[in-house]
């Protein structure tokens, strides 16, 4: 009998593996043309009938990662149409429309100055995640964000944060204008990423007190509509970065068309072993779930894609140590430098023998190796 019930795990084992396999193949295959959508705009910006959109989730100091597919796309002459942020994605986002030094030095602030107990510590109460810190990083010093070489970008720029609830209902959206926010962009920067309790005085904007972006489900088709109405005739080709593996499993239930897309690419669930390192076959089952998840998620964007004729393409996180609170610098730093060749890859480009670096003039921030 228990011979029998392992063999059966076995089994569950490899079915698992080859449809996990097949699933992500499936994402592939999908994604693909958008890349070379991406591509073929940055050869001809001119001769496309279509415009751009680099949507980058939430995920806390999983951010790094993203930060170095952003740089990816820097490093192959990629300037999409639109970038859009939401939480710690929104920091990638900006240093995107800011350029190469920018993404660079942005980078460096994530795994030098904010990978650090100031910017985050849980025995801090009422300010656990030291939000406006990223306030001071983005105003002034080395790490300061080029206010006018974002707002002269070609890019628009936009951030996602959520409007104060009342009682019980569901978070609500707001698409903002970053390069228009007042006093200036990096108030933005905190308003997407505030949480009441957690981290800190929160601005206002226009009066309004804006809570972080990943309070709410991502709004993909939000996005997508709000692109076409600017850009009339014109198709929609978006990538979208999650800070998530494929392999992380998230804990999601059923809902509807745009609920569901937006939960599952909020990207907060922490990676699982890899597949390779699979321990129990209750292991696998869950990881299982997930993959269904996953799958329903595939057919919810091209039901998107088919309301809104818009192409989606998902690129997946490589799976890393990182999470929301990880505050180790050169953890952080080698998840940026992996994602950074993983896109290059996928996106077939040959890879660069160095990967772009900024050195910070001050090294008082830097966590011993």
């Amino acid at each position: 009998m228990r011979e029998e019930a392992l063999l059966d795990d076995e089994d569950f084992e490899k079915k698992f593996k080859r449809e996990s396999k097949e699933e992500y193949d499936a994402w592939e295959t999908h994604a693909k043309p958008v890349r070379e959508a991406f591509l073929e705009q940055s050869r001809n910006p001119e001769g496309v009938d279509f415009v751009t959109v680099a949507a980058f989730l939430p995920g806390g100091m999983r951010a790094a990662g993203i930060a170095g597919a952003a740089l990816a796309l820097n490093e192959m002459g990629i300037k999409v149409n639109y970038a859009v942020g939401s939480s710690s994605g929104d920091t990638v986002a900006t240093r995107l429309v800011g350029g190469r030094e920018q993404l660079l030095r942005g980078i460096a602030m994530l795994t030098g100055p904010l990978a650090d107990k100031k910017f985050i510590d849980v025995l801090r109460p009422g300010n656990t995640i030291d939000i406006n810190y990223i306030k001071e990083l983005e105003d002034h010093g080395e790490y300061a964000l080029d206010q006018e070489a974002i707002k002269n970008s070609h890019s628009k720029l936009w951030t996602i944060v959520t409007e104060p609830m009342n009682g019980n209902e569901e978070p609500r959206v707001k698409i903002l204008d970053k390069k228009t926010i007042k006093p200036g962009i990096s108030t933005g920067s905190v308003a997407t990423m505030s949480i009441p309790a957690v981290t800190g005085d929160i601005p206002e904007i226009d009066g309004v007190k804006y809570y972080d972006g990943g309070f709410a489900v991502f709004p993909v088709r939000e996005i997508i509509e709000k692109v076409k109405a600017e850009n009339p005739g014109k198709k929609v080709k978006m990538l979208i970065f999650t800070q998530a593996s494929f392999e992380a499993l998230e804990d999601i239930k059923p809902a509807p068309l745009e609920i569901t897309a937006g939960k599952i690419m909020r990207g907060v669930a922490g990676p699982l072993q890899g597949m390779g390192s699979l321990g129990t076959a209750a292991t696998v089952r869950q990881l299982a779930k997930g993959l269904v998840l996953k799958e329903n998620l595939r057919k919810t964007l091209q039901a998107i894609e088919e309301e809104t004729g818009a192409d989606i393409g998902v690129e997946w996180a490589p799976v890393s140590s990182l999470s929301m609170t990880s505050i180790d610098g050169n953890e952080m730093k080698m998840a940026s430098d992996q994602s950074f060749r993983e896109i290059i890859k996928r996106f077939g480009m040959q890879q660069p023998d160095e990967i772009p670096t900024y050195v910070p003039k001050k090294d008082e921030f830097r966590q011993a190796a």
